[in-house]
């Protein structure tokens, strides 16, 4: 789960709110890796939700 001040510093900042799955992709991205997942999917084909272009400007 990501720190509340994360969540929060971006509401404060920027006005919108995100979701985990957002503030983890940005870690992801930058090579911020906290520690493994464990709660991997079941199979390959999975769907994962997408940050939009416009969240991602910012």
């Amino acid at each position: 789960m990501v720190e509340p001040f994360v969540k929060n510093y971006i509401l404060e900042k920027y006005g919108f709110k995100v979701s985990n799955l957002y503030v983890a992709r940005v870690k992801e991205k930058y090579g911020i890796k906290e520690r493994e997942n464990y709660n991997n999917p079941k199979n390959d084909v999975s769907k994962q939700p997408v940050c939009s272009i416009e969240k991602k400007k910012q």
